[in-house]
């Protein structure tokens, strides 16, 4: 129902409108399941349905400007379907960001396989330093995007190191924790090969990736940078994987340098630390587990 929208939500999403579509009506509002973060689903109007997320603006401070920033990076080389965003910005106490709105249709014969293809298309846009020029989140958790010269800089000064940091502050790990870490950090320099910097989605696993109206890969809820492009096969592997024809045809068009399977695991722990930070306890075991190996 569109009374579920805020109404100063439904306000400025009419007022962009107009600018395009005069005399425009919103008509209804429903909305799409799995979203624990934002309110969000199908806004209908008379200039065509829309996709809709909200929530407080001062509880995540710049969330959807950081989205649209994202998206816009990832729309930028062509290579991947990603959803277009109309507009993002604040009304009252809430911010919001209007998008195109993803038609679903049957999968593709092809579909892991363009995904390999085109995600190996993503990577190769790359950049002078690791990080980007603004900060972001991972789920609802801020994310550092300050840039480093070195991916090992970057991978532990902005994303172990804070959300260690997090979960020291909220007592979700003791200090020997934070030792086991400043003991690994160190061999890191030898165990993680030098690339360029890649152009990553950042959050890619199977709740981040639809089917798009020609029932081909499509990319949202992003958290963007330019990082090492193995930390995104890291990610689609962690709960559960994509389809092997994915990473073969990813593969076969931009091979991942020797050794991968043996370092796999340092990959996770950033998501891994970001689990443990948002949801709890459970994760520590897997954690404890990969330090122990590199130990």
């Amino acid at each position: 129902m569109l009374s579920e929208v805020p109404s100063e939500v439904q306000q400025a999403v009419s007022a962009f409108l107009q600018t395009t579509t005069p005399s425009v009506v919103l008509k209804d509002f429903s909305f799409v399941s799995g979203g624990c973060i934002n309110s969000a689903g199908r806004l209908k109007t008379t200039a065509g349905d829309f996709f809709l997320k909200w929530n407080l603006a001062d509880k995540y401070p710049r969330m959807f400007e950081s989205e649209r920033k994202g998206l816009q990076h990832l729309r930028q080389p062509s290579v991947i379907d990603i959803p277009e965003v109309f507009t993002a910005g604040q009304a009252g106490t809430f911010q919001f960001i209007l998008m195109e709105l993803i038609a679903k249709a049957p999968v593709a014969k092809r579909y892991w396989e363009m995904l390999g293809e085109r995600l190996a298309q993503l990577h190769r846009v790359t950049a002078a330093r690791f990080g980007l020029d603004h900060d972001n989140y991972i789920g609802s958790l801020p994310q550092s995007n300050a840039q480093h010269d070195t991916w090992i800089e970057f991978f532990i000064h902005e994303r172990l190191a804070p959300q260690l940091q997090l979960a020291c502050n909220t007592r979700r790990i003791d200090p020997p924790w934070l030792r086991a870490f400043e003991n690994l950090y160190p061999k890191l320099r030898s165990m993680l090969p030098d690339e360029k910097p890649a152009l990553l989605h950042g959050d890619l696993w199977s709740g981040n990736l639809m089917v798009n109206e020609k029932g081909e890969p499509c990319l949202v809820d992003p958290a963007v940078y330019f990082g090492h492009r193995e930390m995104e096969w890291a990610m689609t592997k962690l709960f559960g994987g994509f389809y092997e024809v994915f990473y073969s045809s990813y593969h076969l068009a931009y091979p991942l340098q020797p050794g991968y399977d043996d370092r796999e695991d340092l990959y996770t722990l950033y998501p891994l630390l970001v689990h443990l930070n948002l949801f709890g306890a459970s994760y520590k075991l897997s954690l404890d587990s990969i330090l122990r190996k590199y130990s």
